[in-house]
């Protein structure tokens, strides 16, 4: 997510893409551990196995549920 977990910047944008590196080697260390920690706890919300299992299934029980 833009500003909370990373900078995200448009392909083959360079001057943007230097504007985010500078702008992530200058923020504060406690927003950049504030973003590190936030991008960590999205990473395993979303790829976690047990609930990336459970948002199959419940697409799953939905479809059927509709038959």
């Amino acid at each position: 997510v833009n500003g909370e977990t990373g900078i995200v910047c448009p392909m083959s944008n360079a001057k943007q893409l230097a504007e985010s590196i500078n702008r992530i080697m200058t923020i504060p260390d406690e927003e950049y551990e504030r973003m590190a920690q936030q991008a960590v706890n999205n990473s395993r919300l979303l790829f976690d196995a047990s609930n990336y299992v459970q948002r199959v299934t419940d697409i799953y029980q939905g479809l059927v549920a509709q038959r």
